[in-house]
C-alpha cells in the first residue's frame, strides 16, 4: 500500500526527495488511525478524547507487539507507534471539534425556537 501511495504521489508530481517511502508509510500509519478514532470521540461521548487517544497508543502498541513476536515477515518499530499515535491524536481532534460543532448547533436551534430531528 506505501508503495502505492508513493508512486501516485510521484505521479503528480510530487518531489521524491519529499515524499520518501519512508514519510509516505509514517503518514499512511497516522491516516489509518484518523477516521476511527474520529468516530469513536463522536460516538462514545462519556469518554473524553484524551482517553480515546490513549486507546489508540494502546491498540498500536498491541498492533507493534504483535509484529514483534508473531510475524517474521514484519517488524514492529517505535516510529509506527508514533505515527498512528498521531493519527489517533488528529483524529480525536477532529472528532472533539465535530462534537462541539454539534453541541453549539443543538444550542442556537433550541434558542432559536428550531428544532433539528
Amino acid at each position: 500500500m506505501v508503495l502505492h501511495v508513493w508512486e501516485l504521489l510521484i505521479d503528480v508530481g510530487v518531489s521524491p526527495t519529499l515524499a520518501t517511502p519512508t514519510r509516505v508509510e509514517a503518514l499512511v500509519n497516522a491516516a489509518m488511525f484518523v477516521p476511527p478514532v474520529a468516530l469513536a470521540v463522536v460516538a462514545l461521548p462519556r469518554l473524553r478524547w484524551l482517553e480515546v487517544v490513549g486507546l489508540g497508543f494502546i491498540t498500536s502498541l498491541g498492533v507493534e507487539v504483535v509484529q514483534a513476536i508473531l510475524l517474521d515477515a514484519r517488524t514492529a518499530q517505535a516510529v509506527d507507534l508514533a505515527s498512528n499515535t498521531t493519527g489517533a491524536l488528529i483524529g480525536a481532534a477532529a472528532g472533539a471539534t465535530f462534537r462541539r460543532w454539534e453541541q453549539l448547533s443543538a444550542r442556537r436551534s433550541a434558542a432559536s425556537g428550531w428544532t433539528t430531528g
